[in-house]
């Protein structure tokens, strides 16, 4: 018996997902671990959308993801073409006002990340608030992978936002 259970445990560990959100091995690639499956290639049937095409720093834009069809995950980041060492992806703000069936995560700083918190309810939208710093300029892209079923998913569903005229840092 205990052979039985050190040949298939792994394989247990491969197949079961993350029904609690995305984990922080995906913050990078935001690629589920959903082994074998890979994303889908054809368009998604969902769409990244925020309330305006422009941001300001430091001030609050929500943003929402929805589709035809519900879904049963996501992970979203809000990216910068400004990356370092330490946040090798340039993820940018903060999320906030997430509905109870979402969460952050902390990849590179504090709520940088919303993820869904169980796999098990479909969303037909969901929409969160993202909080970009104070000294962010330039375009920033709001990146999702968006999960319909453990073995359908898009990874880089995007919408980019520009930071808003009256605000550019000039110099």
């Amino acid at each position: 018996m205990l052979a039985f259970v050190a040949l298939f445990a792994p394989l247990l560990a491969v197949a079961r997902g993350f029904g609690s959100g995305a984990p922080t091995m995906a913050c990078t690639g935001m690629t589920p671990q959903h082994s074998p499956h890979g994303w889908q290639t054809v368009p998604a049937p969902f769409q990244l959308t925020t309330d305006s095409h422009t941001y300001t720093p430091g001030a609050p834009l929500r943003v929402t993801i929805s589709g035809p069809s519900g879904f049963k995950g996501f992970m979203l980041q809000a990216r910068s073409p400004f990356a370092t060492g330490s946040n090798p992806v340039g993820a940018v703000g903060a999320f906030q006002n997430l509905p109870a069936s979402a969460r952050t995560e902390n990849c590179f700083s504090t709520g940088d990340t919303a993820t869904h918190v169980t796999g098990h309810d479909v969303k037909d939208s969901i929409t969160v608030t993202w909080v970009p710093p104070a000294n962010l300029h330039g375009p920033v892209a709001l990146t999702a992978t968006i999960v319909a079923q453990f073995s359908t998913f898009w990874v880089g569903v995007t919408a980019t936002v520009h930071q808003g005229a009256n605000h550019l840092i000039t110099g």
